[in-house]
C-alpha cells in the first residue's frame, strides 16, 4: 500500500461479540480513498471468533487488539484513545459502517474545524426493520460519536467518556464539545450506515428501557428536577380536588372554596408561562425540552381534570342538559391515544425524513404503535434513573458526617 495515501488517523473501534459486522467495517477501512494508520479494536467479546479476523486481515494498517474485561462503550474508547499513537482520533462502532470517502472528507474538514463529528443514515433491510427505523430514526443522518474525527490534544481537552453508564455517555460528551471553546460540525451527508436493526420488539422495548435508565445518570440535577416536579404535579393534581372532601365540607378552618377553579387556574397560567419560555426566551436547548415536558405533562393533567368533572360541574349531572356528554373521560382518553399514534406515525416520521408514500396509507398506523409502545417503555427507566440519582445525592449528603465520626 502506498504510504502517502495514509492519514495520521487512529480509528478506535469497541466490540463485543460483533464479529461479522466488525470485518464489514474494517473491510471498509481498508476500501478508504485515505486510509488510516492505525486500528485500535478494544475488545470486550465473550469468545474469541476477532482473532480469526484478524489474522485474515490482509492490510498495512497497524491493528491494535486490546482483550478488556465487560466494558460500557464509553470505557472502551477511553481505553483506545489510551493506545492510539497517531495525532488524531477517529471514532467507530462495530455496526457501523464507513462510506468510502469518510476518513478523506472528515480530515479535509479539519482544517476549518476542530471537531467533526459523525454522521449516521440509520436502514432497515426486512419490512419490521423499516417500520422500526422509520420509528426511531427515520431517514435523516443523525449526528453521532461514529465518525467522529477529532484530535488527540483537543480530545483530552474536552475529557474522557463517562465510563460507567451504558448509554447517553455520546450525548454527554457531544455536549461538552458544543460547549467549549472549540469549533465543530456535522456534515449534511452521512459518513457510515447503519443496517443491523434488529426485527426482535422486545429487544427494542428493552433497549428503550436500559437505555433511559442510564441516560438518567448522565445529567443528575435535570433529570432529577425534572422527576421530581413532575411526581409534585400529580400528587397536587391527585390531592387537590379532592381536599374539602378530605378535610370535611363543615370545617372552617381547612375548607377552601373554589380550589379546584384556582388549582386549574394556577396550572393555566404555569402552561402560558412554559409555552412563553420555550418560544421567545432564549433558554438552553436541556431546559427548553425540561419546560416542554413539564407543560405537555401539565397540559394532559389540566385537560383530565377539566373532563373528569365536566359532567358534575358543568353538567350537574343531568343528562338532559345540552352540556351533558356521555362517557367524556372514555372519549378523552381515546382521542389522546389517536393522537399519540398519529403523532409517532405521522408528524415525528416526516420531520425525521420518512416520505409520505411509505408512510400511507397504513404503514403510518405501526409505526405509530411501534413508537408509542417506545415511548411507554422509557417512562420506568426514567424514574428509576431519578430514584438511584437521590439515593446517590443522600449518600454522598452523608458520607462526610461519616467520615468526620470516624476520624473523632
Amino acid at each position: 500500500m502506498n504510504k502517502l495515501n495514509q492519514l495520521p488517523v487512529s480509528v478506535i473501534i469497541p466490540v463485543f461479540n460483533n464479529v461479522k459486522s466488525l470485518k464489514r467495517v474494517l473491510d471498509e477501512l481498508c476500501n478508504q480513498t485515505y486510509k488510516p494508520k492505525q486500528i485500535v479494536i478494544i475488545d470486550s467479546s465473550d469468545v474469541d471468533d476477532i482473532n480469526v479476523v484478524l489474522v485474515n486481515f490482509d492490510d498495512d494498517i497497524e491493528i491494535v487488539h486490546k482483550k478488556v474485561k465487560k466494558a460500557y462503550p464509553g470505557r472502551a474508547r477511553n481505553i483506545g484513545a489510551h493506545y492510539a499513537t497517531e495525532d488524531c482520533i477517529a471514532f467507530l462502532d462495530s455496526k457501523t459502517v464507513p462510506s468510502k470517502y469518510w476518513l478523506e472528507n472528515s480530515f479535509k474538514m479539519l482544517k476549518n474545524y476542530d471537531v467533526i463529528f459523525g454522521s449516521v443514515s440509520f436502514r432497515g433491510v426486512g419490512v419490521l426493520e423499516k417500520l422500526i427505523c422509520a420509528s426511531i430514526y427515520g431517514e435523516n443522518s443523525l449526528e453521532s460519536i461514529s465518525g467522529t474525527l477529532i484530535s488527540k490534544n483537543n480530545f483530552y481537552k474536552i475529557g474522557l467518556f463517562k465510563e460507567t453508564i451504558r448509554a447517553g455517555e455520546d450525548v454527554d460528551w457531544r455536549g461538552r464539545v458544543k460547549k467549549s471553546n472549540l469549533s465543530f460540525v456535522a456534515p449534511s451527508n452521512h459518513s457510515s450506515v447503519y443496517t443491523e436493526i434488529s426485527r426482535n420488539l422486545a429487544f427494542h422495548f428493552k433497549r428503550s428501557f436500559i437505555y433511559q435508565l442510564h441516560g438518567a445518570l448522565v445529567d443528575i440535577q435535570r433529570t432529577t428536577k425534572i422527576t421530581f416536579l413532575s411526581l409534585f404535579i400529580v400528587f397536587l393534581a391527585t390531592l387537590i380536588p379532592n381536599w374539602n372532601y378530605l378535610v370535611g365540607y363543615n370545617n372552617e378552618l381547612l375548607f377552601i372554596p373554589h380550589i379546584l377553579k384556582f388549582f386549574l387556574l394556577i396550572m393555566a397560567l404555569f402552561i402560558s408561562y412554559g409555552v412563553f419560555s420555550i418560544y421567545f426566551l432564549k433558554i438552553s436547548a436541556k431546559k427548553r425540552s425540561a419546560m416542554l415536558f413539564l407543560v405537555n405533562l401539565t397540559i394532559f393533567i389540566w385537560l383530565f381534570i377539566v373532563i373528569f368533572y365536566w359532567n358534575a360541574g358543568v353538567a350537574n349531572w343531568d343528562s338532559n342538559s345540552p352540556y351533558y356528554i356521555p362517557h367524556i373521560t372514555k372519549l378523552y382518553l381515546g382521542i389522546l391515544l389517536a393522537a399519540s399514534i398519529i403523532i409517532r406515525g405521522v408528524i415525528f416520521p416526516i420531520k425525521r425524513g420518512v416520505s409520505n408514500d411509505y408512510l400511507f396509507p397504513y404503514r403510518w398506523v405501526f409505526i405509530g404503535l411501534i413508537g408509542l409502545t417506545l415511548d411507554i417503555s422509557k417512562a420506568p427507566g426514567y424514574f428509576c434513573g431519578a430514584i438511584i440519582l437521590t439515593l446517590r445525592g443522600v449518600k454522598l449528603f452523608l458520607r462526610p458526617s461519616k467520615k468526620i465520626k470516624d476520624n473523632v
